[in-house]
């Protein structure tokens, strides 16, 4: 069977590195080499991830199949965990070529790539690399979850039709579930609109889990976003490995990586564990147009979810682990993932272009991250009552820093409902709590608007790493006990995607600006507000500190009760479904 083709083209502009690294051109739908040049495809997309093959479907060897035409000479390498390539074999063809390799006895933790050497003009029609096992049957219900986002979804559904050609058409099935009721799409055979009540990404992800799984047809369900980007070869390519997985990963899922549409070549994460509340994304920040980062994708992962940007799972999980919980949004992922995935197969090729997360931010996003990371860590993990509340007094004061006042008070609402226990979480009207919430926004303006007032906004930059990070913790800390004569009157303009504290300690007015959309916010300092903001955190680091334990007791021995079929019926239709 056919594990992946390579991938020629690239959906988004400005990722063709990804691709291919050499002079070959563009020409239709293949590519041009001329004669004496050569093109290299140690590439994200186009190199093969033996190690993840091996481990998770028991492959020793693949099949590589190129289809050109002219005389050239193939190459084929290893590169290992440490970076060191190793020539495998070479061949010289002239047109088609089929070549097999046997990985294995190649070291752990690497992948194969391949690089043509053209002796004459050379066109590659396309390519593929093969498999002699023949996979189990799968079918996939893929789940999109939208409010509001009619564009994006009528271009991802555009996507999945034009590719569902063939034996395609009976391997998956779309449920586009509508938690806005204002999607209007022709009826079709390739996907089913369901209209659901706006609980959130939590509950449109649940409704269409609890739909694949009433079609006794499909085995896996696969969550991705409204608004990414993907080609239909990654769908393509997820089915053939999951239909390949097999001994103790037979019922594993499948996790996509995120590269960023701003930055095409940038992945924003490949995987992410989850610990004491916080997040920690995988080889985030990563330039994927740099051959030696490549490797850091095939080493064995540490994580213990992926972002429901993209993931497959088998239908089996509900039956042994239940639905998630019911978050709203912010969460879900993280507790479904460690609850119950057995085991989540990443690497390179399978992504998801998604625009970064940095120009999302908002008082309410801080509110359900704070509210539900804190109720997620109460139900996986017992230990971290110290850490989790340092971290809520350093949340808080690093955006009284800032001067987002909004964001620190809707944060405190958040620890708040968490500390309310698990009968929050029962009897919360989620629709009108996340109408509250949502009210809470700063005002925009425009640049020239900006520009008027406090002169040139900046143009866009990458985020600024940290450095020092535990000094400027302390410094954020301390700078809100100091007296308002120290903070400087000049403004400072900073780019919504490189938020520092640091940058905005002493400072009487902060202007947020996101250089993507030309617009921006103007925080101004508040020393009453501010006070009275502190004092409540100190409070709560207190409250957590010494309530964590019978809080903890509480979700780990309440929460699955929200997770049952009957109990999201309620939910989606205000009783039991009959």
């Amino acid at each position: 069977m056919i594990l992946f083709d390579l991938m020629l083209d690239a959906p988004v502009e400005g990722a063709e590195p990804l691709l291919y690294d050499g002079k070959a051109e563009r020409a239709g739908n293949s590519l041009f080499l001329p004669r004496g040049e050569s093109v290299s495809f140690d590439s994200h997309f186009n190199l093969f991830p033996c190690s993840e093959y091996a481990e998770y479907c028991g492959l020793r060897e693949v099949t590589l199949t190129l289809e050109a035409e002219g005389e050239f000479e193939l190459t084929i390498y290893n590169k290992t965990r440490r970076g060191k390539v190793k020539t495998l074999s070479s061949h010289r063809a002239s047109g088609n070529i089929s070549v097999r390799t046997d990985f294995s006895a190649l070291p752990k933790e690497g992948y194969l790539y391949f690089d043509i050497k053209a002796e004459s003009d050379v066109i590659i029609k396309g390519g593929r690399y093969e498999s002699d096992r023949e996979g189990r049957k799968t079918s996939i219900g893929v789940v999109i979850c939208t409010y509001r986002r009619e564009e994006y979804v009528k271009r991802n559904i555009q996507t999945v039709i034009r590719g569902m050609e063939g034996k395609w058409k009976d391997r998956f099935r779309v449920f586009v579930i509508d938690n806005a009721g204002t999607l209007d799409l022709p009826p079709s055979d390739c996907y089913t609109v369901i209209r659901n009540r706006n609980l959130g990404g939590s509950g449109g992800f649940t409704r269409g889990i609890t739909e694949v799984c009433k079609d006794k047809s499909l085995t896996h369900f696969l969550l991705m976003d409204d608004d990414i980007v993907f080609d239909f070869g990654t769908l393509k390519r997820t089915y053939n490995l999951v239909s390949l997985l097999s001994g103790k990963y037979e019922n594993a899922s499948v996790g996509g990586n995120m590269l960023t549409l701003e930055e095409p070549c940038m992945q924003h994460e490949n995987g992410a564990f989850f610990k004491g509340g916080r997040v920690f994304s995988i080889n985030s920040g990563v330039d994927l147009t740099k051959r030696e980062n490549l490797i850091l994708d095939e080493r064995e992962s540490k994580a213990t979810y992926n972002a429901w940007w993209y993931m497959c799972m088998p239908v089996s999980t509900v039956e042994k682990h239940g639905l998630p919980f019911p978050f709203f949004v912010k969460g879900d992922d993280i507790e479904y993932g460690i609850r119950s995935a057995e085991g989540i197969a990443l690497g390179s090729g399978i992504s998801v272009w998604h625009q970064g997360f940095a120009v999302k931010n908002s008082p309410a996003t801080a509110y359900y991250a704070c509210r539900n990371s804190t109720a997620a860590n109460a139900m996986l993990y017992k230990k971290g009552r110290f850490y989790l509340a340092a971290l809520m007094l350093y949340r808080v004061t690093r955006e009284l820093s800032l001067r987002e006042y909004d964001t620190a008070e809707m944060m405190l609402r958040g620890y708040d409902d968490f500390c309310r226990g698990i009968e929050f979480y029962k009897g919360v009207d989620v629709e009108k709590l996340n109408a509250e919430v949502m009210s809470v926004k700063p005002k925009y303006y425009k640049k020239e608007e900006l520009e008027d007032k406090y002169g040139p906004m900046p143009s866009r930059e990458k985020p600024q790493k940290a450095r020092f990070a535990v000094f400027n913790r302390i410094l954020t800390f301390l700078e809100n006990f100091l007296p308002s004569f120290l903070c400087r009157k000049k403004p400072v303009v900073i780019e919504a995607k490189s938020v520092v504290a640091k940058r905005t300690r002493f400072r009487r007015t902060v202007v947020v600006y996101d250089s993507e959309k030309e617009v921006g916010y103007v925080c101004e300092y508040d020393g009453k507000r501010r006070g009275k903001l502190r004092r409540r955190a100190e409070k709560m680091f207190f409250k957590l500190l010494f309530g964590y334990g019978k809080l903890h007791k509480e979700y780990k021995s309440g929460y699955k009760e929200l997770c049952t079929e009957e109990e999201w019926n309620k939910r989606f239709f205000g009783k039991e479904e009959e």
